[in-house]
């Protein structure tokens, strides 16, 4: 199992996991997270998800040997068509390239925080610069805040198991939380782990 979470960038939403359910494991959990990853983005109705590993270079041979060892793996998903497209380095996630970016959890749950925390020190200095200025700049920073802020969102769901479990973030407030709580229920009702499941061969249509 894998908790994906979304993260926004310039150009679309993008599904990050593992980022925490697994602290270690093994180069073949990498490419079964992005089998989940592609199966959960083909469930929100995008036809052809493309697959990132998140990295510290580019290049195939940059990194651990796990992680080398993944990337040979995951480029089994370029038989039929361009699936996989490489070694993604985290300054480059959030140009959103690619719909599913997969790592192990120990990296996932650190990219993650850190995204986190210079999203939130980015907006309170914007905060403490628009305290003084105009009624729509305040608006625009404070839709911002919403779309970045991930505590404000719905948790992550657990991937790979027969149910629906959502993690909720440590900083969630009661509102999101009770949100979180319909978000599940909004899963049950549209038959998402069915729709899951089917996207990775599991069951049939």
């Amino acid at each position: 199992p894998a908790l994906p979470t979304m993260l926004p960038t310039h150009k679309k939403e993008v599904a990050v996991l593992d980022v925490g359910a697994n602290l270690t494991l093994k180069s073949h959990h990498i490419l079964q997270f992005a089998a989940m990853g592609i199966a959960y983005q083909k469930s929100r109705g995008i036809e052809h998800p493309t697959v990132g590993l998140l990295n510290i270079g580019t290049e195939a041979i940059k990194g651990t040997p796990q992680v080398r060892e993944a990337y040979a793996k995951l480029e089994t998903l370029n038989r039929d068509q361009p699936t996989f497209l490489g070694n993604i380095e985290g300054k480059d996630v959030f140009r959103g390239d690619i719909d599913v970016l997969v790592t192990d959890g120990f990296t996932g749950n650190v990219f993650l925080k850190t995204a986190e925390g210079l999203a939130s020190f980015i907006l309170k200095q914007l905060e403490q610069r628009a305290f003084e200025g105009s009624p729509s700049l305040r608006h625009e920073i404070a839709s911002l805040k919403d779309r970045l802020y991930v505590a404000e969102h719905p948790g992550a769901i657990l991937c790979g198991v027969e149910g629906i479990v959502v993690k909720c973030h440590g900083d969630i407030t009661p509102a999101k939380f009770m949100s979180s709580i319909k978000g599940a229920a909004r899963l049950v009702q549209h038959r998402f782990l069915e729709k899951i499941m089917l996207h990775l061969g599991l069951v049939k249509q």
